[in-house]
């Protein structure tokens, strides 16, 4: 084996080593001097919250008759962080390839590939999403135009966005110039106008020609200015804007992001836990007035095609909108059954993608040996700011024998006893109380079910126990109230306003009022402040509808409230006006 030898390494110029130890001191000099000269100022002080803004830009705005080499040039307050820019730049009309951005300091240059064109109105949008190395945004969009024509269009449309009554920052307007059939699909047709929402969600587009335009609000995620139907929010008019010689500036009703629903629900999983209960499983929430109705169901024989088993309830799986419990007649142990849908559809209106027979399952021969239980119930325990017209609402795990639960709860006070009222179940597993003379102010309410009484449907009972709860309604001098005017052009009596004044709190309770007339009024409100919102219950069916992008079906007119409302004990707050039109 080869050994590698010990080699002693001997500088033959020992002079140059002392020159090495000589000049050290000033190369660690001149390296401590670099490091001061690019130190960072000390930590500490004020944190930079102010929002960047545009300080000047090239041309001018209003600018005509320029020439097609002209440069377009946006100077920054601050220094900006550059891919937000270049991410929150739109020029109108859209150019046919993305602009060139070349960067000096806090100024860009905008290139466009095709240049400027002859007799051209031209907009350059800064949206909210620019921001600076602090991370702070734009406060609002800023807007610039020029032409290389005699005149620049004057229109304008503006508007606000909300998610629910919330106003949302920084989500796209796209707005299409409607010309012919021209019918936009913002899935596929790329905008003719973008802009953003600022802070309080609000947007303007200017500089507009004449003519009639279609808005959306979308969340593009992507930043490529098409429309993901799955994964973004995407907002509907209500209308469409016109801009005439006589009206350049529209306000259009404000616009309520969704996710866009199109496809109807269809059944996944078929479970048979027993031999007298079916759990059919949807990819969907279903819409809970069709989906707890029998008529909807069917179990019937692979054989003859005909009913062979008798469905005796339905009801949502513990309160799962996705999850429906057929309770049935005793199954025949591996019998072979299917199951046929009909009329249902999810809270966006689209029906079964495969209405008919969905699917088949085996009998189970094992017999039901579990209780039901109590899994929701209100007012909750202890609660004590009840209205005095609350009605009592409890959900079982699984449907129960209506009499059982009905002749197994009393509600009673300590001065009147037992009250008398009407049960209403809107399914097998669902049933609200409401007293006949309802409840009286400032009074405690003690409510008793007998569990022991309350059975399922093939008898088994809730157990050996006595559940107590109690709640107290709210004084008879603290409600107030508030009303106001509905305007509404346009829209005949016969469509239903639907108006919500929302508690802001931690509690957040709300009150609904539903009127065709012109005036309305929300009564037994507790002090504090309300937000109210509203809307027209344009087809009738007793909930918001947003419509659809293609074809365009518009969404039903929606309003919020700018400021809150306050609501004093005993004292009536008049005045507060609600407009409501396409």
């Amino acid at each position: 084996m080869m050994r590698r030898s010990k080699i002693n390494w001997i500088d033959p110029n020992p002079e140059r080593g002392h020159l090495f130890f000589r000049i050290l001191p000033f190369l660690l000099g001149v390296l401590l001097i670099q490091q001061c000269a690019h130190r960072e100022p000390p930590p500490g002080g004020p944190v930079d919250r102010t929002s960047p803004q545009v300080v000047n830009h090239l041309p001018q705005s209003g600018a005509t008759h320029l020439s097609l080499d002209q440069e377009i040039t946006v100077t920054f307050s601050k220094t900006m962080e550059k891919l937000s820019v270049a991410d929150a730049l739109f020029i109108s009309p859209a150019p046919k390839e993305p602009p060139r951005i070349k960067w000096k300091g806090r100024e860009i240059k905008v290139m466009l590939a095709e240049g400027l064109q002859l007799d051209k109105t031209y907009v350059i949008t800064l949206g909210v999403g620019c921001k600076d190395l602090r991370n702070n945004h734009m406060a609002s969009s800023y807007s610039f135009a020029f032409c290389t024509g005699k005149s620049i269009d004057r229109g304008s449309i503006l508007g606000r966005v909300y998610q629910g009554i919330s106003p949302r920052m920084g989500v796209d307007l796209w707005a299409y110039q409607l010309t012919g059939d021209f019918q936009p699909d913002p899935a596929i047709h790329a905008p003719d106008y973008i802009t953003q929402t600022d802070e309080q969600g609000r947007f303007q587009f200017g500089y507009l020609g004449q003519g009639q335009y279609r808005l959306f609000a979308v969340e593009d995620l992507n930043d490529n200015r098409k429309f993901e139907v799955d994964d973004e929010l995407l907002a509907i008019p209500s209308g469409d804007a016109l801009l005439s010689e006589d009206r350049l500036s529209v306000e259009i009703p404000p616009l309520r992001l969704a996710y866009l629903d199109t496809t109807g629900p269809s059944l996944k999983g078929i479970e048979v836990p027993h031999n007298s209960e079916v759990i059919l499983y949807f990819d969907e929430p279903l819409d809970s007035a069709m989906a707890v109705s029998q008529a909807c169901y069917g179990i019937i024989s692979p054989a003859e095609r005909c009913p062979a088993l008798e469905i005796r309830a339905v009801g949502f799986t513990r309160g799962s909108r996705d999850r429906v419990t057929l309770s049935t007649a005793v199954q025949e142990e591996r019998g072979q059954y299917l199951i046929s849908l009909s009329g249902l559809r999810d809270p966006a209106g689209n029906r079964l993608v495969q209405p008919g027979v969905e699917g088949e399952f085996l009998g189970n021969g094992l017999p039901d040996t579990t209780g039901p239980e109590l899994i929701s119930f209100w007012p909750p325990d202890s609660a004590q700011i009840i209205s005095r017209d609350a009605i009592i609402f409890l959900a079982f795990s699984e449907a129960v024998e209506p009499i059982s639960a009905e002749t197994s709860f009393v509600l009673s006070d300590s001065a009147h006893g037992a009250l008398a009222g009407q049960f209403r179940w809107s399914h097998g597993a669902a049933m609200a109380f409401a007293p006949d003379k309802g409840l009286e102010s400032g009074r405690v309410y003690s409510v008793f079910i007998d569990a022991a009484g309350v059975r399922d449907l093939s008898g088994n009972d809730m157990g050996d126990t006595v559940l107590v709860t109690w709640f107290q309604t709210v004084e008879a001098e603290r409600p107030g109230s508030i009303c106001g005017e509905i305007q509404r052009p346009g829209i005949p009596d016969s469509v239903m306003a639907f108006i919500r004044a929302h508690e802001l709190g931690e509690i957040g309770r709300e009150n609904l009022v539903k009127t065709g007339e012109g005036e309305y009024s929300l009564a037994d409100l507790l002090p504090g402040r309300y937000l109210l919102s509203a809307y027209l219950d344009m087809d009738g069916n007793s909930r918001f509808s947003f419509g659809c992008p293609m074809p365009f079906v518009p969404a039903e007119p929606f309003w919020v409230g700018q400021d809150t409302v306050r609501v004093r004990s005993r004292w009536e707050t008049a005045g507060v006006d609600i407009m409501l039109g396409r």
